[in-house]
């Protein structure tokens, strides 16, 4: 997920119980009117956000099991079992993004509300699992999310409907300027060892493990340049060394 300077910025609005509860800027309420069942918001704006025929849709709900017995701090959102979007969802391969938000110490996981929900043009969930600056790895979603759009072939992972068949990581930090983030060490090392997770579940392998910048047909260059996608997966397949 990439956020730039002219992107709606979030404001806190308050919340019960005096807490507090981010919501984007210049949003609009959508209509509900539906055709064929199908609402119009849930086709813009990705075409390729449509059933397709033969896929499976299947749900994440080992996750959160299998991230906690790998040793990583997990916390499960309010909901994700039943939160996804509602077309084909088959995965075999993590998609690895950052978030453009800018997460501090007081602040770790500012992005957290918007890859729940959504952003102007488009609904949650925006990822499946949240890395936020102490490591935690928030769940967000069993089902499909709104995170690869239209994909470039990579590695052994086929062009088409991105959604469909990665898990998306976001790591929560703004490599952006005028920030210059870089994500913490420990941020990083649970990046890795939850990409060994999630294809060491499929069965599959570290070339299934991608950045975004190497799929998207739009420019995206998620997770920055702070760490070199080889680099990346040749630590996925160090840790998966290591779970063998």
């Amino acid at each position: 997920m990439q956020q730039t300077d002219d992107t709606p910025r979030p404001r806190l609005e308050p919340g019960s119980g005096g807490t507090s509860r981010r919501v984007l800027l210049g949003g609009a309420l959508a209509a509900t009117a539906t055709i064929g069942g199908l609402a119009l918001l849930d086709r813009m704006p990705y075409v390729r956000d449509l059933p397709i025929p033969g896929r499976r849709k299947v749900q994440l709900t080992w996750l959160p099991t299998a991230l906690r017995d790998a040793g990583l701090q997990v916390e499960a959102t309010e909901g994700w079992v039943g939160r996804g979007r509602p077309w084909a969802f088959d995965p075999s391969g993590v998609l690895v993004h950052h978030t453009a938000f800018r997460a501090t110490t007081a602040d770790p996981h500012p992005a957290l509300d918007t890859v729940v929900d959504g952003r102007t043009g488009l609904r949650g969930p925006l990822c499946h699992l949240l890395i936020d600056r102490d490591a935690v790895c928030h769940v967000i979603a069993a089902g499909r999310a709104n995170h690869a759009g239209e994909a470039r072939s990579s590695g052994p992972m086929p062009a088409g409907d991105g959604n469909a068949s990665y898990v998306g990581i976001e790591i929560d930090y703004a490599p952006q300027e005028p920030y210059g983030q870089r994500p913490t060490a420990r941020q990083g090392e649970a990046a890795v060892r939850a990409a060994a997770v999630i294809v060491a579940r499929f069965g599959t392998g570290p070339d299934h493990v991608r950045y975004h910048s190497e799929t998207s047909t739009a420019g995206k260059w998620d997770p920055g340049n702070t760490v070199d996608a080889d680099e990346f997966r040749r630590r996925v397949a160090a840790e998966l060394g290591d779970r063998s």
